[in-house]
């Protein structure tokens, strides 16, 4: 369970929510100010901070802008009574996972607690503020929590504080380069049962840098700007162990939908399945995920904004016979479609379908015993 820490003045409002989270099984300490708030992370590593917006001395958000470099592990959810829009904004700016109005539902917090602490933990250090920004929102809309130091030094304390699953390692970087970091972790790693997998990226295809931390143990290298899509399915590949020595490599699909609503689902219903998923938004950026990838399978939408799907199937089949294709429609009205799907004999699915459907599928034409 995570280690929590509630900083709010009103004695009656955290002392009613400390009560309920320790009986939920947390660690909870109290503190009733931004202040000594600050201490106490410098003192102890928290999970997550519930700090309030409007407090005495220094509010919530000044609060909470001194704690993340203190403490950049720690998830902050900020509290408020009070409609103050501009520093409700502001602390989302800063890197707040939520900011919720009180009184607030204790199972809907409970349930977001519980959502943060089932996040694998990914810490990025990169020199470049930008970088790590976009990190940061792409990762954590994947489902990761993210960490976000800006240099070789602060990312030593930071796993000091709180072990993450896997390291974005920035090659090249004031002080501490991308290898020196590594070396420095693998000392103070090296009695430890688990240590976090380290993927190297750099803006420099060519150099020494990248050599040496693929020799000390470096996972895979990217090439700024990234594949964020590779670079996700990578990390789930980590996690699961799948880029370790003799580790399988898990069955890619290929999900290719203009709603992203439905796009997500899909894939995160595959990805718990154990698949990785790449995905593509409309027919174009398809085809050319297509043009080096070792997908197995292809989730289609007939009606896509640039080219219709049943036009990329004929390409796919013509070029890649080997690559099975599920089409995808929420037209089953359309008679002249429907007519042109039966004659060309196509695999296909009619919008909305279950997802047990679609994974009894998957498995029938992905799973290979020969493989």
């Amino acid at each position: 369970m995570s280690k929590i820490l509630i900083v709010d003045d009103d004695k009656s409002i955290h002392v009613t929510i400390a009560g309920i989270l320790k009986k939920e099984g947390y660690n909870v300490d109290v503190m009733e100010n931004g202040y000594k708030a600050l201490e106490a992370v410098k003192k102890s590593s928290y999970d997550i901070a519930l700090v309030d917006i409007r407090m005495p001395g220094i509010n919530g958000v000044e609060t909470f802008k001194k704690l993340k470099n203190i403490s950049p592990e720690t998830t902050v959810i900020m509290m408020t009574a009070y409609a103050l829009e501009d520093l409700k904004k502001e602390a989302l700016n800063e890197g707040a996972y939520n900011v919720i109005d009180k009184p607030f539902d204790m199972k809907d917090l409970i349930e977001s607690l519980e959502d943060i602490d089932s996040r694998n933990i990914v810490l990025v250090v990169d020199d470049d503020l930008n970088f790590r920004t976009t990190m940061k929102y792409n990762l954590e809309h994947a489902g990761f929590k993210a960490i976000n130091v800006e240099n070789g030094d602060k990312a030593l304390k930071a796993i000091e504080r709180k072990l993450p699953d896997v390291i974005i390692l920035d090659c090249i970087m004031p002080g501490l380069s991308g290898s020196q970091t590594m070396e420095k972790i693998n000392e103070m790693m090296k009695n430890s049962e688990k240590k976090p997998e380290v993927i190297l990226v750099s803006g420099y295809k060519n150099n020494e840098e990248i050599e040496k931390g693929l020799s000390l143990g470096a996972r895979k290298f990217f090439e700024k700007p990234l594949d964020l899509e590779e670079l996700k399915n990578t990390i789930e590949d980590i996690i699961k162990g799948n880029l370790k020595k003799g580790g399988k490599k898990k069955k890619k699909i290929l999900v290719v939908d203009d709603e992203t609503y439905f796009r997500n689902m899909l894939s995160d219903t595959l990805r718990s399945a154990g698949y990785s998923v790449k995905e593509a938004e409309d027919g174009r950026k398809a085809l050319e995920l297509m043009k080096d990838d070792d997908c197995k399978a292809v989730l289609l939408d007939i009606k896509l904004p640039d080219i219709s799907g049943i036009k990329i199937y004929e390409k796919i089949r013509r070029e890649n016979p080997e690559k099975k294709v599920i089409m995808m429609t929420a037209y089953a009205k359309d008679r002249k479609l429907m007519e042109e799907i039966k004659q060309g004999d196509y695999t296909c699915l009619v919008k909305p379908f279950k997802t047990s459907k679609l994974l009894e599928m998957i498995r029938d034409i992905v799973e290979n015993k020969d493989e």
